[in-house]
């Protein structure tokens, strides 16, 4: 085998990109990151898969090239705009990969696939020679493999994984939340296989096949495959808590596919109203996305006057504006207060555009640039794994409220005059002591609970089982005064250090 001594991976903030980028410079290796956004050291090399842009001058020399890119399979509801993504950033990106190591004449070219290559497959075991599937997945990982093979002279390996299991992230990271509240439960029938490996395994594995005489497709998963009512059954036993929630089978795209803060958002619970020995009230439903709305708007309100910083004046930059509670802190910003400038920051370039031409204001910028304007940030996405922030680029003073999930930044962001509070979280004047918010690590769980919580207490208290926060995008200025006075009146109120 070649001296392998210089590689470059993509995708290298993922959660396989991450962990394999940190077990390559363990071994020794020159790690080059090639990342979209502009490089910040030597380490990294620009490239624009759209435009099938790449640095070659900056990668010559390199040896191997793996390529982990692409649109999540699991971040996002598979809308056609959303499956027209997943597969166009799988071809795109690869073929400016697969180009840039046939001109540069690498030694090896590792590009991610799946074992969705082989659709469902029932109890048939299936090896790297088995025909590919028909369904949606299939197509792409066979689209995706075909342009993998334009560097016919470079030694090329197609990853084919399975279920990638680590509690940072992925999978097991969206279910175990689920599990930790006692909502987890199989999904669907339960008899779907699931073919797993551990991220530990799976970065072993990709080493291997980089240092050994290894070519094509290769299937990345653990020699013992489960069922997804075995997976749960252990998953419930190893962290202790029952799985009651038995979800149909939409809810395989709720924990694997475009899983969302709104749990119970894709049930169609007119449908489905029975849950062991317990039928649901469908009127009694709610995200708990209005009350958490609120409790950020008053925050940015309170803190900006305590920490002097004028609305009037100032910047706030939204992450995740076009989600329900990011659009919904936008339309109160824009008609409650005299925020000088609005600017959205979230991945979808057609909602962002709608929430702007709705609101007939504010700018559309990507976070790197969005960022260092910013007089105030509220973060209401969830926080991609690998995601930096550099605190010297920011704007001091800065507020900060972080309602995204995990609630993180407050640890990385640790600086003079930059303050990060922890957004959408209540306090009550008393001692209300709800166990569940022990599990979650809340500072002061006896008088501390996510506002979305509250705001199914507060529905209770009022009577109002009216399915209060549902749909997408459908919370209203209106709407956040009435739970908002409710909130007021019953005790909450915002987290406000």
């Amino acid at each position: 085998m070649p001296n392998i001594k210089r590689v470059a991976v993509t995708g290298s903030s993922g959660l396989i990109g991450s962990a394999l980028v940190a077990r390559l410079k363990s071994d020794g290796y020159q790690v080059q990151k090639i990342v979209r956004r502009a490089t910040r050291n030597q380490e990294e090399v620009r490239w624009d898969p759209i435009k099938g842009e790449i640095d070659l001058d900056a990668l010559d020399g390199v040896d191997a090239v793996f390529h982990l890119a692409g649109a999540g399979v699991g971040d996002k509801r598979w809308s056609a705009a959303y499956r027209s993504e997943i597969l166009n950033s799988r071809l795109l990106g690869t073929t400016t990969i697969a180009n840039a190591c046939q001109q540069l004449q690498t030694d090896v070219f590792i590009s991610a696939s799946a074992i969705g290559y082989y659709g469902e497959t029932g109890n048939r075991a299936v090896t790297e020679t088995d025909k590919g599937g028909s369904d949606f997945l299939s197509v792409v990982c066979r689209e995706w493999e075909a342009v993998a093979d334009l560097a016919p002279s470079v030694r090329t390996i197609k990853l084919r994984t399975g279920l990638v299991l680590d509690p940072t992230g992925g999978a097991l990271g969206r279910m175990i939340p689920l599990f930790k509240f006692g909502l987890g439960g199989k999904l669907g029938s339960g008899k779907q296989w699931w073919s797993w490996i551990t991220l530990h395994d799976q970065i072993r594995a990709i080493v291997f096949a980089l240092e050994n005489p290894i070519s094509g497709p290769v299937n990345l998963t653990a020699p013992n495959p489960v069922t997804n009512q075995e997976f749960t059954a252990a998953l419930a036993r190893a962290m202790h808590r029952p799985a009651l929630f038995p979800a149909p089978a939409i809810g395989l795209k709720i924990a694997l596919g475009g899983f969302s803060s709104i749990i119970f958002e894709e049930f169609n619970l007119k449908d489905n109203r029975q849950v062991r020995n317990i039928e649901l009230d469908f009127g009694r439903f709610t995200t708990g996305n209005t009350h958490t709305a609120y409790v950020i708007c008053t925050q940015v309100q309170t803190l900006a006057d305590k920490m002097g910083i004028d609305l009037a004046q100032s910047t706030v930059v939204v992450c995740g504006a076009t989600g329900d509670i990011g659009s919904a802190v936008c339309r109160w910003l824009n008609e409650k207060t005299d925020t000088k400038e609005l600017i959205y920051v979230a991945r979808n370039q057609e909602r962002l555009q709608s929430l702007q031409e709705e609101l007939g204001r504010g700018k559309i910028l990507p976070l790197e640039e969005a960022l260092p304007l910013a007089d105030i940030i509220v973060w209401v996405a969830s926080m991609p794994k690998g995601v930096e922030i550099d605190p010297d680029k920011l704007k001091r003073p800065c507020l900060i409220i972080d309602g995204g999930y995990p609630k993180n930044l407050g640890t990385v962001l640790n600086a003079p005059d930059i303050s990060v509070i922890k957004g959408g979280i209540v306090e009550h004047s008393l001692d209300i002591d709800w166990k569940i918010m022990k599990i979650v690590n809340m500072d002061i769980p006896s008088r501390q609970m996510f506002a979305c919580f509250a705001e199914a207490i507060l529905l209770e208290l009022e009577g109002w089982q009216t399915n209060f926060s549902w749909g997408r995008n459908q919370i209203t200025v209106p709407k956040m005064e009435q739970i908002g006075a409710a909130s007021r009146k019953h005790g909450f109120q915002p987290l406000l250090f």
